[in-house]
């Protein structure tokens, strides 16, 4: 199984998927870059940005520039899936 399929069994969505994805290769980086390099339009970038947040899997470090986005460690990723597996 592949990881962008592994993810969308934890209930995340294209967008969410492509996103973290390409947060997981860069690194911290900006929402316009996120949304260049994962070719979803800059809106849908925001929606699928505030949603991983809201599931926790990523954070806006206070020490970087405005904007930029950094994925939590993948301790996280597995309490998702530990939670999804218990609903």
């Amino acid at each position: 199984m592949e990881i962008g399929e592994a993810l969308a069994k934890l209930g995340l969505t294209k967008n969410e998927i492509k996103a973290y994805l390409t947060l997981l290769d860069l690194g911290a980086v900006s929402a316009g870059k996120i949304s260049k390099i994962s070719e979803i339009h800059r809106r849908p970038t925001y929606d699928a940005l505030t949603r991983l947040l809201d599931k926790g899997l990523f954070l806006i470090p206070l020490n970087l520039e405005r904007n930029c986005f950094k994925q939590l460690i993948q301790k996280d990723l597995f309490l998702l899936f530990k939670k999804k597996k218990q609903q």
